[in-house]
């Protein structure tokens, strides 16, 4: 329910949004999403069951020490083309500054920032019949990463693309993604959302 409450109020900000009411703006085209192949050229498809045997080894590896939750809405995912993704950011970014999206404690904050990244990305996803492996994470901010102090509990996204799995803090000035192996905060990880 909320997803699609969130994917209403991204067409509506998209739409209906400018800096100043009267200026005419021109919206970043977002390219359709792109996904990565197989050696059989069809897009790479996981199931749900993939996704949270890949979480659960990746909770080995990184001896997260606390239980955490996976919340998949989706039997189906497909894994995103690492230069789609990148692209990706760098609209997320010229969108942040277009539209002065800042943050805004308990307004539009971190959760908020997360969920906007995801619903954006849905959109692109025009014509698969999968659900892009993007989503959002939560964690206790041990570190400061990505313009974002350490302390207290944090929301960002996710991406697994043909090259790794990649964090996106998506609510610093200009984003930034890194691989999973280098984020700072990856052992306190306590709930993943697709």
């Amino acid at each position: 329910m909320f997803k699609n409450t969130y994917k209403l109020l991204l067409l509506f900000f998209l739409v209906g949004c400018s800096p100043e009411p009267k200026e005419t703006v021109e919206v970043p085209v977002l390219s359709p999403a792109r996904v990565a192949m197989t050696e059989e050229g069809k897009p790479q498809i996981v199931t749900r069951d993939d996704v949270a045997e890949t979480i659960w080894e990746l909770s080995q590896q990184y001896e997260i020490k606390f239980s955490y939750r996976f919340l998949s809405q989706d039997s189906k995912y497909v894994v995103v083309d690492h230069d789609w993704m990148l692209e990706f950011v760098d609209w997320w970014n010229r969108v942040k500054f277009l539209f002065g999206i800042k943050y805004v404690a308990e307004g539009f904050d971190c959760d908020n920032f997360s969920d906007f990244v995801s619903i954006a990305a849905d959109f692109s996803n025009r014509d698969i019949q999968a659900e892009l492996l993007i989503g959002s994470i939560q964690v206790q901010q041990k570190y400061a990463f990505g313009g974002v102090p350490s302390g207290g509990n944090h929301a960002l996204n996710f991406f697994v693309s043909n090259k790794g799995i990649f964090v996106l803090e998506p609510q610093g000035g200009s984003s930034v993604i890194i691989e999973l192996d280098k984020y700072p905060n990856k052992t306190t990880i306590y709930q993943i959302d697709l």
